[in-house]
């Protein structure tokens, strides 16, 4: 049988990367879940968000699948849920959030159930929303599949999962609680009404090991810097910049979507958007460039979005990078927007 030394590195590089993937997942910022439609996984994307809209309550659903030129490519599914809560004037928000994540040959598996919470508070022209969650974190992996270091056969210059190794987990499954927190801040300034936003994830820096030390999860800090900006009455352009940090992993993305109004129409169909964002890892090389388009009707949304891969897994993953689909519906509101009160004139 003959072997191509080409055979042999792909092969290698793909098992040692994913073993470490696999095992060192806290120095790995992508370990945490990240969505290229950011902006259509809210309370993912800050707790702040929760209840974040004009409706009585929102579900959204998001599908993810990673790199499908592999084997078992990467895939991740969430289910949200927020709904408004009135306390005299106050306005409160509570929700709930569901993620499973599985990634490649390792089958690493993480679910994630969490409790959302926030509040909402105006001021003159700003709108403030702080928020809280807590939930508990499976994470679990096989490693039948996986083949190490020590396991390179020099005879068939191949890596054999026969062979005898070194490398022992403790576990093969975790179970922790996780405290994420955020704050997100509007202001209505004509035309443009910027937003900016903070999270920390994993304030409680919980033991995350496979293994007997004492390794815990560092803070995953988020930042983000958007708004939107109208052009006419129904066309407006929603620009965004987001930087991840996780340790000494770096990350941003930035684009923007252009959002376009349909004549009227049966289907109720409002706006068509289209966009273009891009994935960079900060002193690095870019990682993907983020091809974005979506429809708003009645109560839904719907947004496609794929990732094109132009970092040096390209030559692994031939280019293919991540297909993600969100679809979101949003419940009507019976609470009054604006009120008036009618004036006799004389």
């Amino acid at each position: 049988m003959k072997i191509r030394k080409t055979d042999i590195r792909l092969s290698k590089y793909k098992y040692i990367v994913f073993f470490f993937f696999a095992i060192h997942f806290n120095t790995a910022i992508t370990q945490d879940l990240n969505f290229s439609q950011f902006y259509n996984s809210p309370i993912t994307l800050n707790p702040a968000n929760t209840g974040n809209h004009l409706y009585n309550w929102r579900f959204i659903n998001n599908y993810r699948t990673q790199w499908r030129s592999l084997e078992n490519p990467y895939t991740t599914i969430a289910v949200s849920y927020d709904h408004q809560y009135y306390f005299y004037s106050q306005r409160l928000s509570w929700g709930v959030y569901f993620v499973n994540d599985k990634s490649g040959d390792g089958s690493m598996t993480s679910n994630k159930f969490y409790f959302s919470g926030s509040y909402h508070y105006e001021f003159k022209k700003y709108k403030i929303h702080g928020g809280i969650q807590v939930g508990l974190v499976q994470r679990s992996f096989s490693s039948q599949n996986l083949t190490f270091p020590d396991q390179f056969n020099i005879a068939t210059g191949m890596y054999d999962p026969s062979l005898p190794t070194s490398v022992v987990p403790y576990t093969q499954n975790l179970l922790y609680p996780d405290i994420n927190m955020g704050i997100d801040i509007t202001r209505s300034a004509g035309r443009f009404e910027p937003r900016l936003g903070l999270a920390i994830y994993h304030l409680n820096n919980p033991k995350e090991s496979f293994f007997k030390d004492n390794n815990r999860l560092k803070n995953r800090n988020v930042a983000y810097f958007g708004g939107k900006i109208s052009i006419t009455k129904k066309i407006y352009i929603e620009p965004w910049y987001v930087f991840l940090n996780h340790t000494k992993a770096n990350a941003m993305l930035f684009g923007a979507n252009l959002s376009l109004p349909f004549p009227k129409n049966n289907y109720r169909l409002s706006h068509f958007y289209t966009g273009a964002f891009a994935r960079d890892g900060i002193g690095q090389e870019t990682d993907a460039a983020i091809f974005t388009t979506g429809l708003k009707f009645n109560h839904f949304r719907l947004g496609i979005s794929y990732d094109y891969n132009i970092s040096e897994l390209q030559t692994v993953t031939n280019n293919r990078g991540a297909f993600e689909i969100s679809l979101i519906y949003l419940g009507p509101t019976f609470n009054l927007l604006n009120v008036t009160i009618p004036c006799d004139r004389y």
